[in-house]
């Protein structure tokens, strides 16, 4: 049985955008021609790819089956085009802590990749893809103060996450159901350095607000929130899922804020269809997280 890989990518297509209309611009092809292909590689394979109504697709277990292995020969096939042996490399860059089933899906689906990752605030990811020391890149934005990207970095909007209240659970605020940014004011903040664009947003929409931030502490690093959060009974703000200490407690706001969710790549670096790929692996790894918070209890 002989199935050309140009077949392949075409069901490819097809399975990650679910569907053909979106897998035919995907590929600058006629949406006929990419029905024509899976038709075929069905026939070939004796098997039913997906399953198709007027206002879906989905893949069967058999198309589920096939897109592991079809994704396995893409890689190769790429490494061979480009005229390298050698097992590529993908600097990951991340803000949040909860995508570890979005890298690890990443990861089962570019076997012969090896992934670095790097956590760290946005500012400093999207420095580090700007000046080639990243590849790809999951960050925060904020709507009133975009970042500004070099037109040689891609980057598409995955989603928005919420911002809420987080403080130590010894905190007086910590049994409140919500809190207000001048609730919150009325406490000393950590925050990041001037001129970052946290600390910028969280200037911004204080001042919206009418109230100003009492910012007694700066923090670069988990650690350092940590120890003045408990020990000061300071405040911030961050996403309320991810936290990786069980005794922070977050609360939303009465006047909820969120900030966009996006993936950056370099397409010379990075294969579009990699980047994309990740962006949905993010988008449903957000759309969960919004799941799981909407289904937090309330405060006591």
């Amino acid at each position: 049985m002989d199935i050309d890989i140009r077949s392949l990518r075409t069901f490819i297509a097809v399975a990650e955008e679910l569907s053909f209309t979106r897998a035919a611009v995907r590929l600058s092809l006629p949406q006929p021609s990419v029905s024509n292909q899976i038709r075929r590689l069905e026939r070939q394979l004796g098997r039913t790819l997906f399953e198709r109504s007027t206002r879906h697709v989905t893949l069967t277990q058999e198309g589920r089956d096939l897109l592991r292995q079809a994704l396995a020969v893409d890689h190769a096939m790429r490494r061979l085009e480009a005229g390298t042996h050698e097992q590529s490399m993908l600097r990951v860059g991340i803000e949040a802590l909860d995508l570890r089933a979005a890298l690890d899906q990443l990861r089962r689906q570019l076997p012969q990749t090896a992934l670095t990752v790097t956590i760290g605030p946005s500012d400093d990811l999207v420095a580090g893809l700007t000046a080639g020391q990243l590849d790809l890149v999951q960050y925060l934005d904020f709507a009133e103060l975009p970042t500004i990207l070099p037109d040689s970095v891609w980057a598409e909007k995955v989603g928005e996450s919420p911002l809420w209240a987080v403080v130590w659970r010894t905190h007086p605020l910590a049994t409140r159901k919500r809190v207000s940014l001048r609730e919150l004011c009325a406490h000393p903040w950590i925050c990041r350095p001037p001129g970052t664009s946290a600390r910028r947003h969280l200037e911004l929409i204080c001042a919206q607000a009418g109230v100003t931030p009492l910012i007694h502490y700066v923090g670069l690093t988990r650690e350092a929130y940590d120890v003045c959060l408990r020990e000061f009974h300071a405040v911030t703000l961050g996403t309320p899922v991810g936290l990786a200490n069980q005794d922070l407690v977050t609360i939303p706001l009465v006047d909820p804020i969120s900030q966009p969710v996006l993936v950056a790549w370099h397409p010379h670096r990075v294969p579009v269809d990699v980047g994309r790929r990740f962006a949905r692996l993010v988008a449903d790894g957000n759309r969960t997280n919004l799941a799981r918070i909407s289904a937090l209890p309330p405060a006591p």
